[in-house]
């Protein structure tokens, strides 16, 4: 049965109608949880039509779930060669790369998507940790700053600019990032072990002070 699209003029057959509704099966299936079937129902489509974007985007966050990170790179690589500009998708793509083991193309992927989302904490985030990771401690450094920028209260995103100075031997910025993560998130005894490990420099704060009331909490 066809029916006539009213804003193109042009047929859509229910084949594609079809298609759309056994993703959106596979994508139900997915959230809930049980992956065997979405793989085999996006497998059909992207079979049936290769360039089916939705698919293989489907079928590769199954093979991220299931740690299928080759065929989850495949999937994610297929798609940006269709949809260039998608950011979501680079960051799957570095997903399946950190998965490979492959931290400097990870690294590449996510600085893509970031320069088409530049605001996305999330992605923001995950750069960050990529280059603690990688030891690249000054661009990690970077990145905690524009997470900062956003969100000045985050305690995680002090604590991690801090961490990333210690490592790149700048000790008076690390202890100002660092006090400010404290006064934030008093209770972390994290952050007062990152300030533990600073040289004394004659400062009024008190770290055995501040264990000791953590200790009382």
């Amino acid at each position: 049965m066809t029916g006539r699209n009213p804003v193109s003029g042009t047929t859509e057959t229910a084949p594609l109608a079809a298609a759309y509704v056994r993703l959106s099966e596979a994508g139900r299936l997915r959230r809930a949880g049980r992956l065997e079937g979405p793989q085999s129902l996006c497998e059909a489509l992207v079979e049936e039509q290769p360039d089916y974007v939705g698919a293989l985007q489907t079928l590769g966050a199954v093979h991220l779930e299931r740690s299928n990170y080759r065929e989850a790179f495949r999937c994610f690589a297929e798609t940006a060669m269709l949809c260039p500009k998608d950011a979501v998708n680079f960051d799957n793509l570095a997903k399946a790369c950190l998965g490979l083991g492959a931290h400097e193309m990870a690294a590449r992927y996510l600085g893509e998507a970031r320069s088409l989302r530049p605001g996305d904490r999330e992605l923001l985030w995950s750069l960050a940790n990529l280059h603690r990771e990688q030891r690249d401690y000054e661009s990690a450094a970077d990145v905690f700053r524009n997470i900062l920028a956003q969100i000045p209260d985050s305690a995680e995103a002090a604590h991690g600019l801090g961490d990333c100075l210690v490592q790149s031997g700048h000790a008076d910025d690390a202890r100002d990032a660092l006090t400010k993560a404290h006064r934030l998130q008093p209770a972390s005894v994290a952050i007062l072990y990152s300030l533990s490990q600073l040289p004394p420099d004659g400062s009024s704060f008190d770290l055995i002070a501040a264990l000791a009331r953590i200790r009382r909490q």
